[in-house]
């Protein structure tokens, strides 16, 4: 009798753990979260810098947030008021940040991070590691970090502005492999003023999603970004030449499927949202959206962009419309150069 009964015992806990096995909500949709965690996980998307504030004092800082602005978290805090973190740009897999990390006036590095969510469904940032420095004896800073389109490539593309008597001027985009090591020079200018300082170079590299092609913007001697000049990513000859009546920013090539450049372009009195094919002769159009650090969505539907600090707020728009969803009332974190995961 004792028997039955433990056996039938037996056969109602297996069947009850069974149940819960293939009933449990949490197994079937996401990782299992432990006690006092966020109800959902992050899902980091949207990478940015902004200001941390310890002790009363702000410090520049990496954070990444949702499509929806939640789960702002710091994956990186500078050390002190003068380290500064800017241009952030994820790995084509959106495992890492690559950004610019600069301590002095030529001590820069060009950096990268690992993502990831903990067990406490929380944004982390891991691994960081320098891929490339320069010294104050070198003379040169690096600019805007733009990550391959494509995992195979294994490339970054960035830009090195010389301030040595030698090479005064002489700006290049460079390429290095994402595990870092020595960088070659793809394509150069030099651009001075009449008074023989520097007027300009290049900016916001940024891969055509085959990784063919990397479009950059061009000043002029006015410091005008007044050019978006295509090169072709294996031989560096100009492919394209896209002359504007703007001042071009935050540069960055469309998704799969979709060949267009957007960008932030000023006009002297206010900043908007521009769209352009990266033709040779295409003339860039705008919806008069103001906004700043614009970036695509991986599938093209919508662009998100700050509105600028007076107003203070994030949005995205549907491209090549003034159809706008607005994703947070006010900046995260203090952010900006928000640029959305592939």
């Amino acid at each position: 009798m004792k028997s039955t009964s433990l056996l039938a015992a037996l056969a109602f806990a297996a069947a009850s753990l069974l149940s819960s096995c293939k009933q449990d909500p949490q197994s079937a949709n996401g990782p299992n979260l432990p006690l006092n965690s966020p109800s959902t996980p992050a899902h980091p998307a949207i990478a940015y810098w902004g200001i941390n504030v310890i002790h009363r004092t702000g410090y520049r800082a990496l954070g990444v947030m949702d499509t929806n602005a939640s789960h702002q978290t710091w994956l990186y805090t500078a050390g002190s008021t003068s380290e500064i973190i800017d241009y952030p740009n994820w790995s084509p897999t959106g495992g890492s940040i690559a950004f610019i990390d600069m301590t002095g006036t030529y001590a820069n590095t060009l950096q990268a991070i690992d993502v990831s969510v903990n067990s406490n469904g929380v944004a982390v940032g891991s691994n960081r590691r320098t891929l490339y420095s320069v010294s104050t004896s070198d003379s040169m800073k690096l600019y805007t970090p733009g990550w391959c389109s494509v995992s195979t490539t294994g490339k970054i593309a960035f830009m090195r502005l010389h301030f040595d008597h030698s090479h005064y001027g002489l700006a290049e985009l460079c390429l290095i492999s994402q595990s870092g090591g020595t960088p070659t020079v793809l394509a150069s200018i030099t651009e001075l003023k009449s008074n023989g300082q520097i007027a300009g170079g290049l900016q916001y590299p940024t891969w055509k999603p085959d990784d063919s092609k990397i479009a950059v913007v061009r000043q002029d001697t006015a410091f005008h970004c007044s050019t978006i000049l295509v090169f072709n990513a294996s031989t560096g000859a100009v492919t394209d030449s896209i002359p504007m009546q703007v001042d071009a920013f935050q540069l960055e090539w469309s998704r799969t499927g979709q060949n267009e450049l957007v960008f932030c372009g000023s006009n002297g009195t206010s900043q908007y949202v521009y769209y352009t094919a990266p033709t040779t002769g295409s003339t860039p159009s705008t919806n008069s959206i103001v906004g700043y650090s614009s970036s695509w969505s991986p599938n093209n539907s919508s662009v998100f962009y700050w509105a600028g600090y007076s107003a203070g707020t994030v949005s995205k728009v549907v491209p090549f419309s003034t159809t706008t969803t607005l994703v947070s009332s006010s900046v995260p974190n203090n952010g900006q150069m928000f640029r959305w995961k592939r």
